[in-house]
């Protein structure tokens, strides 16, 4: 199912009684007479209702990892993602003016890097996703050969049980990701 976010100006009157309003955000004087609120709404593209707040993060969470892939194949850099964080973001432990590098710098050492979802993304908290994951690059060895490496977040022979886990605020941007073990508690945000 393919969902869109669309930003809508409504008068303080109007209704569209399919939409589910995602965050008031602001009164923005119109012409001196009027206001209006910029709303977020989502909807199903198929024209069913709404989507729950547990669907749009699902789906923010694939965003994501697609925004991850395309970097990591080279098809695109990490803005995607950067523009996905909140001013505060904390991604894998790099936060303020090291996560940029940091990130960059991780992707560059992984060639190809490339994410996929063991199982779909789970809403475990009200603004809480997570989801088990492998991923893969390529590394030379020492004698010159090409190395398709591969790592999983649930091994049993280790025995590993992770996830990769994100946290939204209430504006829809992320604020922490990290891998953690699946039954971890969730943290409170700053």
């Amino acid at each position: 199912m393919m969902m869109r976010c669309c930003i809508l100006s409504l008068s303080a009157t109007a209704t569209i009684p399919w939409a589910h309003g995602f965050r008031a955000s602001s009164m923005i004087p119109w012409n001196g007479r009027s206001s209006f609120v910029d709303t977020r709404l989502f909807a199903n593209m198929s024209g069913g209702p709404p989507s729950s707040m547990a669907e749009v993060l699902c789906h923010k969470a694939k965003d994501f990892i697609e925004y991850k892939n395309r970097a990591g194949r080279g098809d695109d850099t990490l803005d995607p993602v950067f523009d996905m964080c909140a001013p505060n973001a904390n991604l894998y432990g790099l936060t303020g003016p090291d996560l940029r590098p940091g990130l960059e710098d991780f992707f560059a050492k992984f060639e190809g890097l490339q994410h996929t979802f063991l199982a779909d993304p789970k809403s475990v908290g009200p603004n809480t996703v997570q989801y088990p994951f492998s991923k893969s690059w390529n590394s030379m060895s020492d004698d010159g050969n090409l190395l398709h490496n591969h790592w999983s977040s649930i091994d049993p022979e280790k025995p590993r049980d992770r996830v990769e886990r994100l946290d939204f605020n209430q504006d829809g941007l992320l604020v922490r990701v990290a891998v953690v073990d699946s039954s971890a508690p969730l943290e409170p945000l700053l």
